[in-house]
């Protein structure tokens, strides 16, 4: 086998591996996972997903995000999250999660009576945008550009029991939204790959989720 086809073929056996919990908790009394696709991920203990079934998610928290203009020109507008793009952003958020949730019926997306009930809290940190908002204010007038891909986000997920608030498992990672291919960066181009990669992240979640719950 060649080295490069074998780096390739490892890395992969990495990402679609087991979870691995580490034996030892931090300062929370949190353990670590391994072999999961995200920068952080801690769970309360190996085997505290057995109990849950069903899963619901609180509307993303977006009250709060940085906007990293460091890819921006110096002379270009401040871009700004409004009232409307945070709107966006739940409504996408929310419709991603039913969708994945849905789909895979790994886990109800409906609460259950009394126990076995997670709840999902998502809270959108931070955003690199790699283009000028598309608007009247940052733009010329039928102004076209062409980015690799919309910029890049910070999540962090707090998964909680949804009867006692207990904190189950913390999630966080940094995201492209985009695939990396030239393409338009205008609002319909970017609202459909914002949606991708809601989808492609819950998706993962989801995954990682169900092998952790069956381990």
């Amino acid at each position: 086998m060649r080295p490069f086809i074998l780096i390739v073929f490892l890395v992969l056996a990495a990402c679609t591996g087991n979870p691995v919990v580490e034996s030892t908790p931090d300062s929370l009394g949190m353990y670590s996972v391994k072999s999961v696709p995200f920068d952080r991920f801690l769970i309360k203990s190996a085997s505290v997903l057995q109990d849950y079934s069903a899963i619901t998610a609180s509307p993303i928290n977006v009250d709060n995000v940085e906007i990293d203009e460091e890819r921006l020109e110096f002379d270009e507008k401040p871009w700004i999250l409004t009232e409307k793009d945070r709107a966006r952003l739940q409504r996408i958020f929310a419709s991603s999660f039913r969708q994945v949730f849905e789909s895979k019926r790994s886990f109800s997306a409906e609460a259950q009576d009394g126990k076995g009930t997670l709840n999902l809290e998502v809270e959108l940190l931070e955003f690199t945008p790699n283009a000028p908002k598309d608007d009247f204010k940052s733009r010329e007038i039928n102004e076209k550009i062409i980015t690799y891909n919309v910029g890049d986000i910070t999540l962090k997920a707090i998964i909680t029991d949804a009867s006692t608030g207990e904190v189950i498992a913390i999630v966080e990672d940094d995201e492209e939204i985009g695939d990396d291919r030239l393409q338009i960066n205008d609002r319909v181009t970017n609202t459909r790959e914002t949606r991708l990669t809601f989808q492609s992240w819950l998706s993962r979640l989801n995954n990682a989720l169900v092998k952790l719950r069956s381990s």
